[in-house]
């Protein structure tokens, strides 16, 4: 329906006009949920990083990978190289940060 330009896709099963389908993401210019804000502990707990399909050029997404722990392997999953920002950027190419792969 996006693609034929028939937007706002309304929900189907309540058939309400309010009721639009958007998906589980933050869109640009979007507010982070409050959830974001009150779970740091989750990638001090992580114990493999996964991240798939993304520029990582949007704050605060950008620094994310550098909040696991430093023994966490992290592997991104893309069409090209990304690295982020923060403290612990993504290296693929240093011998002394093994822990990233690029696939």
């Amino acid at each position: 329906r996006i693609l034929c330009q028939q937007v706002p896709i309304m929900c189907e099963l309540c058939n309400n006009a309010e009721g639009f389908v958007k998906p589980d993401i933050v869109f640009f210019g979007e507010r982070t949920p409050e959830k974001f804000h009150s779970r740091p502990g989750d990638f001090e707990k992580c114990d493999l990083l996964l991240v798939l399909g993304t520029s990582l050029k949007v704050t605060p997404f950008n620094t994310l990978p550098g909040t696991v722990r430093v023994v966490t392997p992290r592997v991104l999953v893309n069409r090209e190289k990304v690295f982020g920002r923060g403290d612990y950027p993504l290296d693929f190419d240093s011998r002394v940060h093994y822990r990233d792969v690029f696939v």
